[in-house]
C-alpha cells in the first residue's frame, strides 16, 4: 500500500523527470536553431534532415517529415524526411500531390487547425477513406502533425509517425513539433532569400559574360521558375508594337510559336494589355477574364488557367517587353509572388538595357576598329602612292629612255589600282587610230598589231573624244553586243569580245599635255568595282604623271637638239676663230714662200718655220675640238700629252711660245686628270686673251701621293684685290680644285706677270 510519502516521493520523480526531458529538449532546440546560423544554402537541406533525425529519436518517432505546399497553395511536395532504421522511406510517394487528393487531411492543416493528431488509422472517420489508404500503404500506424505558416499563410507541416504500433503522442512531442515548426519556417524561408540572391547573383555573372541576350534571359527564367514551383516563366521583347519571343523555358514551343509577333492593344492576354497600358496585369483566370477573348482558346489547348504579366521598363520609363507567370490552375499572386515578378521584370529590364548597351558598345567598337582599319589602308595607301609618286618623278628625272618610264608608270599604276591590267595609248584622231605605247599585265595576244583603230581599246572613244574618266563594269551580254557591233571590223570585234570576256570592269582617263590629247591610260579588273572617288583620283594622278614624263621627254628632245645645235655652232666659230685662221694664214705664207726663198732663203727658212709652228698650232687645235667632243677620249689619254695640245694651241692662237714640262708620271684618277685639264685651259685661255706675254710654262709634277700643277706667264699680271673670283675664271678653277680635294694659290701683281699652282696630296684628297 502506497503511503503519502511514496506518492510524494513519485509526484517528486515524475516533476523531475519532466523538468529533466524539458531541458533536453531545450538543450535540442538550441543545438539545432545555433546549427543553421550562418548555414551556407547548399547545406541547409542536409541541416533540415540532420535536425529531423534529431527530434525524430528524442521524441521516439519511427520517421520525422517535412511537406511543403506550392505556392499557389494547389499542390503538396514531401521535401524532407529522416527514417529509423527498417522505416522505408515515403517523401518520393508525395510529389506533387493534388490537396483534392487527401482533402480531409489538408483541410485540417490549411484551416491551421494547432495539430493534426490520428492515435490509430482505426479512428479515422469515414470520410477520410482517401488518407486512410495513404497511411495504410506507408505502413503508419498513428501520426501526429502540426502546420508550418508564413506571413498569414500555411505553407507546409512536420510531423511524426510511428510505423510499429500504435502511439500515444505525448505534449512534450506536440510541443516540440510547434517549436521547430517555426524554426522551419524561417530556415526555409532563409533558404528561399538565399536561393533568390544566389540566382540574382547568377543572373549578374552571367550578364557580365559575353553571353547573348536570349542565353541570358532564359538563365533569368529558368532562375525564377526554380525558385517558384509551378510556374511556367516568359519574356517577350517589344518591337514597335509587336511582341517577339525573348526567352521562355517551360512553356509549349508550339504555343510560343502561335503568340510570337504578337500585336500589344488594351485587350490582348496578359502581356499585349500590359505592354500597352505600361502597367501589371494580373489575370486569375484565363478563361473568364475578357482580355483573353482573342487568345484563350489558344491558351487553353495548352493548359494554361492563370497569367500575371509586368511590363518590362527601360531606366527612362520606355516599355522593352513584358515578364509573365503563367500558371495551370485559376490563382492569383500571393504578396512573395508580386514582389518575385517585379524582381524578374526590373533584372529583364536591366538585361536587355545592358546587352544593348554591349550591342551598341561593340558595335561601336568594331566601327571604330573598321574606320581605324580603313584610315590605316588609306594612310598605307596614300603613303604608297607618295613613294610611287617620288619613285615616278625620280625616273622622270632620270636619263632612261621615254618607254621605260612610261612602262614603270604603267607598272606602278596597275599594283597601286590593284587592276590586273594597265595599257597606255597614244591617239592620232587624224587616222582614227591608238598606238600601244606601255602596257603591264596585257595578254601577249592584244599586243598586236601595235597600232589598232580607235574603237578598239574599251571606252577609247569616248575618253578620248569627250577627254573625260570613263569606268563601268560590264553586263552579262558585253562580248556579245561586240561580236553583234555592225560598226566594228571582224578583228576589231573579236578584239573587243575577248576583253570583255576576260575581264569585267575598266576604268579609262584622257592624257592631256599642254591642252593637247595625246592618248589614253586604261586600268582592266576581272572582278565588278564600286571605282571610289579616291580610285579615280589615284588613276587621274597617274595619268598626270605620264603626260608629265612624255612632255619632260619632248622638251628633253627638244633641250637636246638645242644643245647640238648650239654645240654646232661653238665648234664652228672656234675652228674660225683658230684653226681657219691659222691655216689661213699658213697658206698665205706658203704662197709667198717660193719667191720669198729664191730672193733670200735665209728669210724663206724663217717663214718655213712660221709654216710649221702654225700647222703644228691648228693641228693642236684640231685635237683639242676633239678631245671637247669626246670627253671619253681625254678620261683615256695621259694628261701629258692633253696638256702639250693645250700648249700647242694656244702657241698658234696667240703666237706666245708655251713651255711644257713634265716632272711625274704617276697615274691620276680620271676625276683628278679632268679637273686639271679644265684649269689648265682656264689658265692658258686667260694668257692668250688677256696677258699680253711674251712667254708661258705649264709644270706638272705628279708624283706618289702628291703633285702639282703650274701654269705661269710673263704678263701684265693684274691686282688681286682689285679683281672679283669670278672675273677670269678664277672661282671656277678655284671651285675644281676643291673638288677633287686640291688647293689653288694664284700669285700675280700689275707688270711681274702670273703664277697659279694647284696642289695637292692623299691626305687632302
Amino acid at each position: 500500500m502506497m503511503t503519502a510519502t511514496d506518492s510524494l516521493l513519485a509526484e517528486f520523480q515524475r516533476l523531475e523527470d519532466a523538468l529533466h526531458f524539458r531541458l533536453e529538449l531545450e538543450a535540442v532546440l538550441a543545438r539545432i536553431s545555433t546549427s543553421f546560423i550562418n548555414l551556407p544554402e547548399d547545406e541547409i537541406d542536409r541541416g533540415i534532415l540532420r535536425a529531423l533525425e534529431q527530434i525524430g529519436r528524442f521524441a521516439g518517432a519511427d520517421r520525422s517529415f517535412l511537406a511543403q505546399y506550392t505556392d499557389d497553395g494547389l499542390w503538396l511536395n514531401g521535401t524532407h524526411e529522416w527514417c529509423a532504421d527498417g522505416i522505408p522511406p515515403q517523401a518520393g510517394r508525395l510529389q506533387k500531390v493534388s490537396i483534392e487528393a487527401y482533402p480531409w487531411f489538408n483541410l485540417h492543416i490549411l484551416r491551421r487547425e494547432t495539430v493534426f493528431y490520428v492515435p490509430g488509422i482505426v479512428d479515422l472517420p469515414p470520410e477520410a477513406n482517401a488518407e486512410r489508404g495513404e497511411f495504410a500503404a506507408e505502413g503508419i500506424r498513428s501520426l501526429v502533425a502540426v502546420p508550418m505558416e508564413s506571413r498569414g499563410q500555411i505553407v507546409g507541416f512536420i510531423g511524426f509517425s510511428s510505423h510499429s504500433s500504435p502511439k500515444i503522442w505525448p505534449d512534450d512531442a506536440v510541443d516540440l513539433l510547434r517549436m521547430m515548426s517555426s524554426v522551419f519556417v524561417n530556415v526555409l524561408e532563409h533558404q528561399r532569400v538565399q536561393a533568390i540572391q544566389t540566382g540574382q547573383r547568377r543572373f549578374l555573372e552571367l550578364l557580365a559574360t559575353e553571353g547573348t541576350l536570349s542565353e541570358t534571359l532564359r538563365a533569368l527564367v529558368q532562375i525564377i521558375e526554380e525558385q517558384s514551383p509551378g510556374m511556367l516563366g516568359l519574356v517577350l521583347l517589344l518591337d514597335g508594337t509587336r511582341l517577339h519571343l525573348g526567352a521562355s523555358v517551360s512553356l509549349p514551343q508550339d504555343y510560343l510559336d502561335t503568340i510570337e509577333g504578337l500585336e500589344i492593344g488594351p485587350l490582348v492576354g496578359s502581356c499585349g494589355t500590359a505592354a500597352y497600358l505600361c502597367q501589371p496585369v494580373i489575370v486569375e483566370d484565363i478563361a473568364q477574364d475578357p482580355r483573353w477573348d482573342g487568345l484563350r482558346s489558344v491558351a487553353l489547348q495548352y493548359g494554361l488557367r492563370a497569367c500575371w504579366s509586368e511590363p518590362v521598363l527601360s531606366s527612362a520609363g520606355d516599355v522593352l517587353g513584358t515578364f509573365a507567370m503563367y500558371y495551370q490552375s485559376p490563382r492569383s499572386p500571393t504578396d512573395t509572388e508580386q514582389r518575385t515578378i517585379q524582381t524578374a521584370a526590373h533584372l529583364a529590364g536591366v538585361a536587355i538595357e545592358h546587352k544593348r548597351a554591349q550591342e551598341a558598345l561593340q558595335q561601336a567598337n568594331l566601327d571604330l576598329e573598321r574606320r581605324v582599319q580603313e584610315r590605316t589602308r588609306e594612310l598605307q595607301r596614300r603613303r604608297q602612292v607618295a613613294e610611287s609618286l617620288r619613285s615616278t618623278i625620280a625616273i622622270i628625272n632620270s636619263n632612261r629612255s621615254l618607254a621605260d618610264i612610261l612602262n614603270f608608270i604603267v607598272a606602278q599604276a596597275k599594283d597601286l589600282l590593284m587592276a590586273e591590267a594597265c595599257v597606255l595609248h597614244s591617239v592620232d584622231l587624224d587616222n582614227d587610230s591608238v598606238t600601244l605605247e606601255a602596257s603591264c599585265g596585257w595578254p601577249d595576244e592584244l599586243r598586236q598589231p601595235a597600232t589598232l583603230p580607235l574603237a578598239a581599246p574599251e571606252n577609247a572613244r569616248d575618253t578620248l573624244l569627250l577627254r573625260q574618266i570613263r569606268f563601268g563594269n560590264y553586263p552579262p551580254d558585253y562580248a556579245d553586243q561586240a561580236l553583234r557591233d555592225p560598226a566594228l571590223d571582224p578583228k576589231t570585234r573579236q578584239r573587243k569580245a575577248f576583253i570583255r570576256t576576260r575581264y569585267a570592269a575598266s576604268l579609262s582617263v584622257p592624257l592631256v599635255i599642254a591642252g593637247e590629247l595625246f592618248g589614253s591610260l586604261i586600268f582592266y579588273y576581272t572582278v565588278p568595282q564600286q571605282f571610289l572617288d579616291e580610285q579615280l583620283e589615284v588613276a587621274a594622278t597617274f595619268a598626270e604623271q605620264a603626260a608629265l614624263a612624255i612632255e619632260n621627254a619632248r622638251l628633253r628632245e627638244r633641250v637636246q637638239r638645242s644643245a647640238a645645235e648650239a654645240e654646232r655652232g661653238r665648234l664652228a666659230r672656234d675652228l674660225h676663230d683658230s684653226v681657219t685662221q691659222t691655216l689661213f694664214s699658213a697658206s698665205l705664207i706658203a704662197e709667198v714662200l717660193p719667191r720669198v726663198w729664191q730672193d733670200n732663203p735665209d728669210e724663206g727658212r724663217g717663214l718655213l718655220e712660221d709654216v710649221r709652228l702654225l700647222t703644228r698650232g691648228a693641228l693642236a687645235e684640231m685635237r683639242t675640238l676633239l678631245l671637247e667632243l669626246r670627253p671619253a677620249a681625254l678620261l683615256q689619254s695621259e694628261l701629258s700629252d692633253s696638256l702639250r695640245h693645250l700648249a700647242d694651241a694656244a702657241t698658234a692662237r696667240a703666237g706666245i711660245p708655251v713651255k711644257l714640262e713634265v716632272r711625274g708620271r704617276e697615274p691620276l684618277p680620271p676625276d683628278m686628270k679632268l679637273a686639271l685639264y679644265r684649269i689648265a685651259q682656264e689658265a692658258l685661255n686667260n694668257i692668250a686673251k688677256h696677258a699680253d706675254a711674251g712667254h708661258a710654262g705649264v709644270v706638272l709634277d705628279s708624283q706618289p701621293g702628291c703633285g702639282e700643277l703650274v701654269i705661269s706667264d710673263d704678263g701684265c699680271g693684274f691686282d688681286r684685290a682689285a679683281v672679283s673670283p669670278d672675273h677670269l675664271g678664277l672661282g671656277i678653277m678655284a671651285e675644281r680644285a676643291q673638288a677633287v680635294g686640291a688647293r689653288t694659290m694664284i700669285d700675280s701683281r700689275p707688270g711681274q706677270g702670273t703664277c697659279i699652282t694647284v696642289r695637292w696630296s692623299e691626305k687632302e684628297i
